[in-house]
């Protein structure tokens, strides 16, 4: 390669192009000069190394997604607790109605009814679509007569879609299940006896 009166360009003698990228001398020279004072620049540097404006909008941007997903949980949680106590608390309501009807009747479909009629009474009808009910009779257990009623939901979350995209399908709860389960002992055929001494 030659120059030819123009030293920041480089021509190839063979194809009389100019090459790219030519790092000659007044390239590098009228580069630097386009750049600017080197003190200026490592002041530049510098000073833009030891600013601090800013930060908190950064660290904010960097945390939202965080947050957003805490906040999604927290609120899922909440009515997640809320909806199985409610389920618990008709459970054991109809299991009480149930056994308090099993002094007068042994017929398991009449207590089947009366549970499950008081059970959406509490729980409340709009919640027939997505809940089971289920009166599992009466058993014997260790000299007790159990009477025993489960309830089953599926719960529709708020942001159940957005926690699936979040973790990649690993956490799913667009329908959270809960479960409920009430034992009442209707008879009880143990006797307890008490011996009190009296020497006054």
């Amino acid at each position: 390669p030659s120059q030819h009166g123009n030293p920041g360009r480089c021509i190839c003698e063979r194809y009389r192009q100019p090459y790219r990228n030519c790092m000659s001398l007044g390239w590098v020279f009228s580069s630097w000069q386009r750049m600017g004072d080197p003190v200026q620049i490592f002041t530049r540097i510098v000073r833009f190394r030891r600013e601090e404006t800013g930060n908190v909008a950064v660290v904010f941007g960097l945390t939202l997604p965080v947050l957003a997903l805490c906040f999604a949980t927290a609120v899922d949680l909440s009515g997640i607790y809320g909806a199985n106590r409610s389920l618990q608390q008709a459970a054991d309501v109809a299991a009480l109605a149930a056994g308090r009807e099993y002094g007068r009747t042994q017929d398991a479909d009449y207590l089947k009814n009366v549970s499950e009629a008081f059970f959406f009474h509490n729980a409340g009808d709009e919640t027939r679509g997505t809940t089971q009910f289920s009166y599992d009779g009466v058993f014997r257990e260790d000299g007790l007569t159990i009477l025993k009623v489960t309830a089953r939901r599926q719960l529709p979350t708020f942001f159940g879609d957005a926690l699936m995209w979040v973790t990649g399908g690993t956490l799913d709860w667009r329908q959270f299940p809960l479960y409920a389960k009430s034992e009442i002992v209707v008879q009880n055929r143990s006797i307890e006896l008490a011996l009190v001494l009296d020497n006054s």
